[in-house]
Order: C-alpha cells, then sequence, then structure tokens
C-alpha cells in the first residue's frame, strides 16, 4: 500500500501541525505491531491561504525532507478544493491510497497501521470482505468535548450508533469525518471527487452518502484513534455538551445542509433526522450562544444562499 497523507491548512497552529506530520512520518515503524503489512507514506501538506509566515515555516520544512511536500493554493479555495488537489497530487505519484487528515487532528502512532491492517482484513476474502471498499476511519475523542462519539449507520428506521465491542473491532457506517479517513483511489475514481460546491461543511458526509449509494463500503475502526478538535469552545444544555462554532462556521453549517437536503441522491433517512436536529441545534445556538445578532445574521444568509443554491465562497468571505 502506497499512502499519501495530505493535511490541509490553513492559518494553523504550527507546533500541533509538526507534531502531527512527525506521527504520520513515522507511522510505517507500527506496521507489524498492529499486525498490519509494510506500507509506505509519504506526506503533503496542502495549504489554503496562510500568512506568509507560516508559508515560510513549510516551506522550510519540506527543504530537509523528501517525503514532506508543500502545495500552496494562494488564497482559501475550501477544504473540498483543497482535498481534490491533494487527491490528484497522489494520482500522479501512482499512490493507491489517500490519507485526508485536518490541520488540528493528532493520529495515536499507531492509527494508520491499524487502517491499514483493517483494510487488509476487509479486503481478504471471506465472510468479513466488503468489496469494493471505499474508505476506512479511525475513532477520534475531541480534546475539548472529551467523549468519543460513535460510528453512525443508517438503518431503515434511522440512524444506529455502534458502541465498542471487542468482537467487533471494524463496523460498517455510511459515512466517516474526512480527518483520518484513508480511502482508494480506486473509489475515488468510480465515485468522483469531493464536492467543491459545499467549500467546508457536509463535505465528508456527501462523498460517503454518495459512495455508499453507488455500492462502495465504508468501515469505522476502533482500534485507530486520533484526537480532533470539532469546535474552539463548548456549549452545555443540562447533560449534553455541544462545540460552538463561530457565526460564520454556522452560514456554512445552514447553507449547505438545506442544499444537500435538496440533492435527490441522499437518501431520506438522513436528510429528515438531520433536519430536525440541526433545526433543534440552531435554535439552541441562537437562544444561548454569544454574538446572537450576528449570528443570526449569519444562519438567515446560510438560509437564503440554500434555498437559492448559490453554493461555493460567498462573497462575504475573504
Amino acid at each position: 500500500m502506497n499512502i499519501l497523507s495530505v493535511t490541509v491548512t490553513y492559518h494553523p497552529d504550527l507546533a500541533a501541525l509538526r507534531r502531527q506530520l512527525d506521527r504520520l512520518l513515522d507511522s510505517a515503524a507500527h506496521a507489524g505491531a498492529a499486525g498490519a503489512p509494510p506500507f509506505a507514506l509519504q506526506a503533503l501538506v496542502v495549504d489554503n491561504g496562510s500568512d506568509e509566515a507560516t508559508q515560510k515555516t513549510l516551506r522550510g520544512w519540506t527543504a530537509v525532507n523528501a517525503r514532506l511536500a508543500l502545495l500552496e493554493l494562494g488564497e482559501n479555495l475550501g477544504l473540498a478544493a483543497a482535498h481534490n488537489r491533494g487527491i490528484a497530487q497522489a494520482v500522479s505519484r501512482g499512490c493507491s491510497h489517500v490519507l485526508l487528515m485536518d490541520q488540528d487532528s493528532l493520529p495515536d502512532p499507531d492509527m494508520v497501521a491499524q487502517l491499514t491492517a483493517a483494510w487488509t482484513a476487509l479486503a481478504a476474502p471471506g465472510p468479513e470482505a466488503a468489496q469494493p471498499l471505499a474508505a476506512v476511519g479511525p475513532r477520534y475523542t475531541d480534546p475539548v468535548l472529551g467523549n468519543p462519539p460513535d460510528f453512525v449507520q443508517l438503518r431503515p428506521w434511522g440512524l444506529f450508533r455502534h458502541k465498542p465491542d471487542p468482537a467487533r473491532p471494524r463496523v460498517p457506517v455510511d459515512y466517516l469525518i474526512s480527518s483520518g479517513c484513508l480511502i482508494s483511489l480506486a473509489a475515488l475514481q468510480a465515485v468522483g471527487p469531493m464536492d467543491e460546491a459545499l467549500f467546508i461543511d457536509y463535505v465528508d458526509i456527501e462523498w460517503g452518502l454518495r459512495a455508499n449509494g453507488l455500492g462502495w463500503h465504508l468501515y469505522g475502526v476502533f482500534p485507530a484513534h486520533m484526537t480532533h478538535a470539532l469546535g474552539p469552545r463548548v456549549m452545555r444544555l443540562l447533560w449534553r455538551r455541544f462545540p460552538m462554532h463561530s457565526p460564520q462556521r454556522h452560514y456554512f453549517v445552514v447553507r449547505n445542509a438545506l442544499w444537500l437536503y435538496r440533492q435527490s441522491r441522499l437518501p431520506w433517512r438522513w436528510r429528515l433526522p438531520h433536519g430536525l436536529r440541526l433545526a433543534v441545534r440552531m435554535s439552541f445556538y441562537l437562544l444561548l450562544g454569544d454574538q446572537r445578532r450576528k449570528r443570526l445574521c449569519y444562519v438567515w444568509q446560510g438560509i437564503k444562499d440554500g434555498f437559492a443554491g448559490r453554493m461555493g465562497k460567498p462573497p462575504w468571505m475573504a
């Protein structure tokens, strides 16, 4: 297996990014302990228009490490576009798989090895074989929320959440978060690229549901783990805790969700429950969150643009 990890950056915490890249570049050393076959991994940073000081540091890192490369986009083209540029690099290098990473994720030392071990087991002939296999992904813990979410699978009656079970280290899912997701280039060729119209939110969910609808399988891998921050702050309601994003980010959440609800290729058993949860959560943020007036303005603009189909990078975004 020949892997290119693609980390998308936008004004990153350089110390955290350095830790992530070091972990990724050292991951092949853990293949044997994880029961994975040998694999090769190179790392690519796709920078989405960070400041010059950040870019200078990134150039310095790549100058002294032949296994680390930098692709500078010059402006913020969005997460989906950055992923697609990284995937194109993987194709040109003759890689078999791409590992997508967010800048604020830190994989466990053996995360990639656990993913490759799971891939090998799932792709091998036998009762567990999942053909064609599109992607596998790790379980993550948010350092702010502290509670690792379950893997989600759509069933006829709604969402089913897979709890950790030693007897089932790998479970079928309908989508995975993009960070930590190991995807085959064969699946990307068959399913298509990430949808750049979404810009940032729901890119991973849309691709996973699209792949699943075309008969490609995705699996969550419990032994593979990373830390991943969903948001810088947390809001509490009774016993529940929720990540608090900026008002601008809530624009994308609302706009993209409304646009996706109108896409016939996505199943109703995802659209209906997700729409209800989104309405409840946005009401919660608007009533109890900070910057309520500003948040309401962005949410309202997201509603208008979502129904009108005005997608991509919004004009108010520099």
